[in-house]
């Protein structure tokens, strides 16, 4: 839908996309200045809590009984993701294709 100022006309969805925009800055900016999650009471809080606070854990990762971090079958899962990201991509083309 347009309306006309003037000489100009103007999409009522480009206006309510920029006051949408606007709207959206204005929060970011008062959260900024705010800061309302800033829990400065509590002893940790977004990346305060390493695992460098676990008592050993050098022998978790390091040490003769660590924990798998990986697996053994690396090109196996490396095959696999690669595989479905192409599949995706063809079945998601095939998608626009059909719809168009």
């Amino acid at each position: 839908m347009k309306a006309t100022l003037g000489k100009k006309q103007i999409d009522f969805s480009l206006v309510i996309s920029l006051m949408l925009f606007l709207g959206a800055v204005i929060v970011v900016i008062y959260l900024i200045i705010v800061d309302p999650f800033n829990l400065s009471s509590q002893p940790y809080g977004a990346g305060d809590y390493y695992y460098t606070d676990v008592d050993g854990f050098q022998d978790i990762f390091l040490g003769d009984t660590r924990i798998p971090m990986g697996t053994k079958h690396l090109f196996l899962f490396t095959v696999i993701f690669v595989g479905w990201s192409v599949f995706s991509c063809y079945l998601f083309l095939w998608l626009e294709k059909i719809n168009k």
